[in-house]
């Protein structure tokens, strides 16, 4: 996970969020997705979303990737951690 959470996540070669945290299924003990802070400027108006973890790939130059544009990824829902309990 350390080399996951907090690595810059890329789209079309341009950085377009950072992998805040990630999800686990305790049942299985596998990773199903990741919170990725998208947006905002120096962390303010930042917003965090859930993507799975089949969305995330690893590019050239050891760069995770997803195939989401930047608009895309702005526009996805908010990540509602209190959902989870």
């Amino acid at each position: 996970s350390s080399k996951l959470v907090g690595s810059e996540l890329y789209s079309a070669g341009e950085s377009v969020g950072k992998i805040d945290d990630i999800l686990i299924d305790r049942e299985h003990a596998t990773v199903t997705g990741v919170i990725v802070a998208v947006g905002g400027l120096l962390g303010i108006g930042e917003k965090r979303i859930a993507l799975p973890i089949t969305a995330i790939k690893l590019g050239n130059e050891a760069k995770f990737t997803v195939d989401m544009s930047k608009d895309d990824l702005k526009n996805a829902p908010v990540f509602d951690y209190a959902k989870l309990k």
